[in-house]
């Protein structure tokens, strides 16, 4: 007697994949203790679902695997960590993550992001700040910088903008 048996599997040898990190990677925050969460998935094997999944994850160097905290919701883990630390206006914020599937495949994601505290600065004002002017109609004008996380380059970047108590935000162009 002979008996065939058919049956299908799946080779699995890829780690979790990560998706949305916040603060994004190569992006700004103004907080300087600031949350920092990402996805992580794994669309063949699967994920244990709770913390067991992550094997590191630091901050500026630093192992901070005891203090993240997880939810998983449709095969997403989203990792949250609440960084005590008070990051300087100007601090780039490497962050690191490894997670291991139900197979025990691994990845690695590393993303940065700077800490940007300080607003734009101002400079070229024309007419000149305590300056003097025989024109009843001057253009003003200044220019306006960000160091950091830097300007869309058009009206939005402006807030407000009045002369002598009267509002003109309306009336600029850049």
């Amino acid at each position: 007697n002979t008996v065939a048996e058919d049956w299908t599997f799946t080779v699995d040898t890829a780690g979790p994949e990560f998706a949305n990190p916040s603060p994004a990677d190569g992006g700004y925050t103004s907080d300087t203790s600031p949350t920092i969460t990402i996805e992580v998935g794994d669309a063949l094997s699967g994920l244990a679902g709770d913390a067991s999944d992550i094997t590191a994850f630091t901050v500026g160097g630093t192992d901070h695997l005891a203090g993240i905290s997880t939810s998983y919701t449709g095969n997403v883990l989203t990792v949250t960590y609440n960084d005590p630390g008070v990051y300087a206006s100007g601090t780039v914020v490497p962050v690191s993550i490894t997670a291991e599937d139900n197979l025990g495949n691994s990845a690695t994601y590393t993303w940065s992001f700077t800490v940007d505290t300080a607003g734009p600065t101002f400079s070229d004002a024309s007419p000149a700040d305590t300056g003097f002017t025989n024109d009843p109609t001057p253009l003003i004008s200044v220019k306006v910088q960000d160091a950091l996380s830097g300007l869309l380059g058009d009206e939005t970047d402006i807030t407000a903008f009045t002369v002598e108590g009267t509002d003109h935000l309306n009336d600029i162009s850049t």
